[in-house]
């Protein structure tokens, strides 16, 4: 079993290496505000910053691309299924006299 000071020191690590909170927590089973009190202070050099923004920025962007996959597979489910709905009703009341009336007003 670890103690609180292999933990820090391992957090420290990690976030060095550019791994996020959530990262850390996952990686130590560590409570992300013990983290949070553990590396706020940190300081960062500018590479180590600008390699935590390109991580982020990459997450956003996979996020956003899983996001619109998403969006259109559910878009396509519920078109095929008032396309399902349609085609039934049309074979339904396609001998009525009013459906047809109503087709040639429309």
């Amino acid at each position: 079993m670890r103690t609180n000071v292999q933990e820090k020191s391992k957090a420290i690590e990690l976030r060095k290496r550019g791994f996020s909170y959530n990262a850390i927590r996952d990686e130590l089973g560590t409570a992300k505000s013990t983290l949070s009190g553990w590396l706020k202070n940190l300081p960062l050099t500018e590479e180590e910053k600008r390699y935590l923004k390109t991580r982020k920025d990459e997450n956003i962007s996979r996020g956003r691309i899983k996001t619109a996959a998403a969006n259109r597979r559910h878009r396509l489910n519920r078109e095929k299924k008032y396309t399902t709905q349609a085609q039934k009703e049309y074979f339904e009341y396609r001998n009525s006299r009013f459906f047809k009336i109503g087709l040639s007003l429309y």
